[in-house]
């Protein structure tokens, strides 16, 4: 089914509903994960566990469309409902095999979309998504599997998009103000030993902002 956010196809409270699901298989996803059973696949069950990532993703990523769309009807209720859910993935610390994180995940340019059917409405990185994971409690400061920032998962998108539109430099940098207002360190290293800016170095895109506007 396609998905249509402007002519409001869509319910808050279906959307809602679909996202406690998520959270639900998450939470069976990792007990599994923590004590399989003799017949439980573990491999599968990370399958699984990351497609649920993904989708909680994508479900985060359209309730902020909805929440902006002038004609959807959202209640305080529904958005207290929202804010619980969101801090709860938070808590849980739902990542993929790699180490991403959710707040990775929302300001990499390469995650997929595609067999979600949400091309048109999840594109990443999502500054409405980074701000709803931030309200909820996100850590600015996780690491993936390779002591990335979601800051250098953010620099790494002018790797993908080249030359980087007007646009993508302005997202890029509203989120990087976020994560300098939430208190990620600009001097933090992966493990390659280099920083967001250093890691992007072959941008000049990425330093303007960085040392001009963001300071």
């Amino acid at each position: 089914m396609q998905i249509h956010v402007e002519t409001v196809d869509l319910r808050v409270g279906n959307v809602l509903l679909v996202l406690q699901s998520t959270i639900l298989e998450l939470s069976r996803n990792q007990e599994k994960l923590i004590n399989p059973g003799p017949k439980d696949d573990v491999d599968f069950i990370l399958e699984e566990y990351e497609t649920n990532t993904f989708t909680s993703l994508y479900l985060l990523t359209i309730m902020t469309k909805l929440m902006k769309n002038r004609h959807t009807k959202i209640t305080s209720e529904n958005l207290k409902d929202l804010y619980r859910m969101v801090f709860q993935l938070n808590r849980m610390d739902v990542k993929l095999r790699d180490g991403q994180r959710l707040l990775h995940l929302a300001v990499n340019g390469v995650s997929p979309v595609d067999d979600f059917h949400t091309s048109d409405v999840c594109k990443f990185p999502c500054l409405d998504t980074v701000k709803l994971l931030l309200h909820c409690g996100a850590r600015v400061d996780c690491f993936d599997c390779e002591r990335n920032t979601p800051l250098h998962t953010l620099a790494a998108t002018f790797q993908v998009f080249r030359p980087a539109s007007t646009e993508l430099l302005s997202r890029v940098e509203e989120i990087t103000k976020l994560f300098i207002g939430a208190g990620i360190h600009l001097d933090c290293v992966n493990g390659d030993g280099q920083t967001a800016a250093r890691n992007c170095s072959s941008s000049e895109d990425f330093f303007f902002i960085f040392f001009f506007n963001v300071k």
